[in-house]
């Protein structure tokens, strides 16, 4: 009996320490899932969030006045300062390779060298620079977005390991007792009160990420099935309206096929970013880019897709124009080249017209500079009236100078509008200590029909050439249509036209 006593104990102690073990390797676990993954997730998101405001701020240092540079340029070092704990955060948490970390910080460095250097003015800001920014930006993005998704998956295998630990500590505990031993079972309602304590933790932080990460992911047919209370809380919706239905339901009718593009390209090739306009965000001022990544099983077979969204307001805030609060140079350069596949791709006839406001220089030296820029917000917000519709873009690309694009209307159409427009703002009167003023515009417009040939500098160039024209007499609408006429040695087919008057040819129709 003595012998059979001390095998019990023997086993009882075997039992306790195989438990032990159990319980040491699941909270280890558990541990890492909220100190790691956690950690790098969070770390990662506001890294994207740094980033972004690097490029911004290091931008509006160089096209807002000069007494607003040094904000941002101290915007810019806190940016910088905040992106290297993050950075810091994600080398001491990240489980994966280092070596992807390294290569996170070899390519901030040169992304941060190079906005140092707009910033502080060094260099001149040409697109070259800022193309160069915007490349090494979206190489973070991508970067930054791997250590995230992998961080995700850790954390899945993670759970996996846990539930392994929890099958093996369920064995122990049904070996413990059928043998009997009082200790193993007190042991045992000791895990499981524990494991509840952690299974809190880990729901706790899954909170968390639900809180702070905008994630969205959808099943095999593209449905909703599951959306964080930070992209809820971003689109100002609720859950009842955006579950089980088409992830392009909810954006622009334009952007229909692009969404529907966009999850195909992500089961193809494994994921897809780019921006997708929300039909109705409840925010017209919030923007977001989203990144689709395709999920699979080992064997290949389709679960669903998973959407992470970045918030690109402070991205747009640097493509809007402080003064009159239209799309500025830089919106309408990205633009320009889109908007012109567009109408080739659709057949649409595209109208570019140069706007330029007389005799700027004039007005702000006998008026003064403030009635300048009241004359320039007239000017924006007559703009925003006559070319309202979904296929109008409007821009201010300089001091005195405007762009439009309307895409849809004929030659007639577009000249007729913009003579509308010239009709109003000459009709608007400015109200100034030294009486009252009138303002005008020069107007110079080309338009490309659909199979029309040339390209966006070809566009620029006839819009700015027949603006020459415009400006001659002033207070004009000077339109053509791109493509030389026969026995012409110009590319442009014009004609000039009088003051408070639209460029006819010879039989009276109008010319654009």
């Amino acid at each position: 009996m003595a012998i059979g006593f001390t095998f019990i104990i023997i086993l009882g102690a075997v039992v306790a320490v195989m438990v032990a073990l159990s319980i040491s390797q699941a909270k280890e676990d558990v541990a890492q899932i909220g100190a790691h993954s956690l950690t790098v997730s969070n770390a990662a998101a506001r890294l994207e969030a740094d980033v972004s405001g690097l490029s911004n701020h290091a931008l509006l240092a160089r096209v807002l006045p000069d007494d607003q540079v040094p904000l941002q340029r101290e915007l810019w070092r806190q940016h910088l300062k905040s992106a290297n704990r993050q950075l810091d955060a994600i080398e001491d948490q990240y489980l994966g390779n280092p070596a992807v970390v390294a290569e996170v910080r070899q390519t901030f460095a040169e992304f941060a060298s190079v906005t140092r250097d707009i910033v502080q003015g060094r260099v001149p800001l040409t697109t070259g620079e800022a193309n160069q920014s915007d490349k090494l930006r979206d190489e973070l993005y991508e970067q930054v977005q791997a250590i995230f998704e992998n961080s995700i998956e850790r954390e899945g295998e993670l759970e996996d390991e846990i539930g392994s630990d929890l099958n093996r500590l369920s064995l122990i505990v049904f070996t413990a007792s059928l043998a009997g031993l009082v200790v193993a079972l007190l042991l045992a309602l000791g895990v499981f009160l524990s494991y509840r304590r952690q299974l809190g933790a880990i729901e706790r932080d899954r909170k968390l990420m639900d809180e702070n990460v905008m994630l969205m992911r959808l099943d095999g047919a593209g449905e909703i099935t599951t959306i964080s209370s930070a992209l809820l809380g971003f689109l100002h919706s609720d859950e009842a309206k955006l579950l089980h239905r088409p992830f392009s339901a909810f954006v622009d009718t334009e952007d229909i096929e692009v969404a529907n593009n966009a999850l195909t390209h992500a089961k193809d090739a494994g994921s897809w970013s780019g921006e997708v306009h929300w039909g109705s965000p409840g925010d017209a001022g919030s923007q977001a880019e989203v990144r689709i990544t395709a999920n699979r099983t080992a064997e290949g077979r389709m679960l669903g897709y998973t959407c992470v969204f970045v918030d690109k307001t402070a991205e747009r805030l640097s493509q809007t124009d402080p003064l009159t609060g239209i799309p500025n140079r830089r919106k309408f350069d990205r633009d320009i080249e889109g908007l012109t596949k567009r109408s080739r791709r659709h057949g649409l006839t595209l109208t570019l017209a140069h706007i330029d406001l007389d005799r700027l220089k004039t007005i702000n030296d006998q008026y003064g500079h403030l009635t300048g820029d009241r004359a320039l917000r007239l000017i924006a917000d007559e703009m925003a009236v006559y070319f309202r519709r979904s296929d109008d873009h409007i821009y201010r690309t300089g001091g005195d100078e405007f762009v439009v694009v309307l895409i849809g209307d004929d030659h007639e159409r577009a000249l007729a509008q913009l003579e509308e427009f010239r009709a109003a703002v000459e009709a608007e009167k400015l109200t100034t200590p030294y009486g009252e003023l009138r303002i005008t515009t020069s107007i110079g417009a080309i338009t490309v029909e659909p199979g029309g040939a040339g390209d966006d500098l070809d566009l620029y160039s006839a819009a700015d050439a027949n603006l020459l024209e415009a400006k001659r007499t002033r207070n004009t609408v000077h339109g053509s249509r791109l493509g030389a006429r026969k026995g012409s040695g110009h590319p442009l087919a014009s004609s000039r036209a009088g003051r408070g008057s639209v460029a006819r040819d010879g039989s009276g129709e109008p010319q654009i």
